[in-house]
C-alpha cells in the first residue's frame, strides 16, 4: 500500500519519469488488474506528452470498465490534442482545448486556443463566449463585453448568453443597460413548461434566481417600486415551484438561499410600507435553518416592539 500511495504523491507534485513507469509496472505484476495502476501508467504517458500511449491505455481502460471515470479528463483532453495534430484547423477541438486550459486557470493558453477556434470558424460561439468568460475572469470587462456580443450575434435566443451579458454590464456600472440583458435573459429562459422534470425544475429555478437579480438591479438604481414588483414575481415563482406536487427533486442550495433572502427582503420592503400583516407573513416564510432565520427573527420582533409602543401611547 505503501509503494501505491508513493506513486500517488509522485502524480500529485508532477514527478514523472521513466523510473516511475518502472514502479508501477512492478506493482501491476502484483495487481495485475488494478484499474488504478493501469491509469496512474496512462497519466504518467500524458504528462510525458506520450499521447498515442496514454491514449491506447486510457481507451483499454474504457473499453474493459465503461464506468471506470476518474481519468475520463485526461482521455478527452488526449482525444482533442490527437484531432489537432491531425487537423491544425479543427475549430471545435480548439474551443475544447480552450476550456481546458481555462480550467487550470492557464488563462494565456485558453485565450490563444480560443482565438484559433474564432479563427478557424467564425460561427462558433461558443469559443466567442470562452474569450468573454476569460477576460471577465482577467478584469477586462470591455473586451469580455465584445465577445459576449459576437456570441449573441450568433445566439440571439440564448437566455444564458443574456446573463452573462448582464453581468458583465452590472459590473461596469452600466446598470440599467444590465436591466434590459436581464429582461432579455428572462425572456429567452422561458417558463421550463414542456420539458421533462428535471428541466422544467433547472428552468424554474433559474427564473427565480433572474427575477431576484433583476429586483436588485432596480434597487441599486432607487427605483424602488420596479424593484419591489420584480421581487414580488420572484416570491410567487418560489411559492408555485415549492407547491408544485409535480417537482419531485430537491432544490439546490443556491436556489433555497435565493428564495429565503427573496422573501427577507420583500418582508423588510413592505414593512416600510407600512403592510405589517404581509411582512410578517412573508417573515415567518423564511426557512428556521437558513442562515437569514435569525434576520426575520429579529423583523418579527420588532413588529412586537412597535405594538407595546402604540399600546403604551
Amino acid at each position: 500500500m505503501a509503494f501505491i500511495f508513493s506513486v500517488h504523491c509522485c502524480q500529485e507534485l508532477h514527478q514523472f519519469s521513466p523510473a516511475l513507469l518502472s514502479e508501477i509496472s512492478q506493482l501491476q505484476r502484483v495487481f495485475p488488474r488494478s484499474l488504478f495502476l493501469q491509469g496512474q501508467r496512462a497519466l504518467v504517458f500524458y504528462r510525458m506528452k506520450d499521447f498515442h500511449t496514454a491514449n491506447t491505455l486510457f481507451s483499454s481502460m474504457l473499453i474493459s470498465s465503461p464506468f471506470h471515470l476518474d481519468f475520463l479528463p485526461h482521455h478527452s483532453n488526449i482525444i482533442v490534442r490527437l484531432a489537432l495534430q491531425l487537423d491544425r484547423n479543427f475549430a471545435a477541438a480548439w474551443t475544447l482545448l480552450g476550456h481546458e486550459y481555462y480550467k487550470v486557470e492557464n488563462t494565456h493558453a485558453a485565450i490563444s486556443a480560443y482565438r484559433r477556434a474564432v479563427k478557424g470558424d467564425n460561427k462558433d460561439y461558443r469559443a466567442f463566449v470562452g474569450l468573454g468568460v476569460v477576460y471577465e475572469r482577467l478584469e477586462r470587462p470591455t473586451l469580455s463585453l465584445h465577445y459576449y456580443r459576437q456570441a449573441l450575434a450568433l445566439r440571439p435566443d440564448d437566455g444564458e448568453l443574456w446573463h452573462m451579458m448582464a453581468s458583465c454590464l452590472g459590473s461596469m456600472g452600466r446598470v440599467m443597460q444590465g436591466i434590459e440583458a436581464m429582461k432579455r435573459a428572462i425572456a429567452c429562459s422561458g417558463d421550463g413548461r414542456g420539458n421533462n422534470q428535471d428541466d422544467e425544475l433547472g428552468a424554474r429555478c433559474k427564473r427565480i434566481e433572474l427575477f431576484f437579480q433583476l429586483a436588485n438591479a432596480y434597487a441599486e438604481v432607487q427605483e424602488r417600486g420596479e424593484a419591489t414588483k420584480y421581487l414580488e414575481i420572484c416570491v410567487d415563482e418560489a411559492d408555485e415551484v415549492e407547491g408544485s406536487g409535480d417537482v419531485g427533486a430537491p432544490l439546490s442550495t443556491a436556489t433555497v438561499s435565493v428564495i429565503n433572502r427573496s422573501r427577507l427582503l420583500l418582508a423588510r420592503w413592505i414593512a416600510a410600507d407600512g403592510d405589517d400583516t404581509r411582512a410578517r407573513y412573508l417573515a415567518r416564510q423564511v426557512d428556521q435553518g437558513s442562515e437569514f432565520a435569525e434576520e426575520a427573527r429579529d423583523l418579527l420582533r420588532s413588529f412586537v416592539v412597535t405594538e407595546e409602543e402604540d399600546d403604551g401611547e
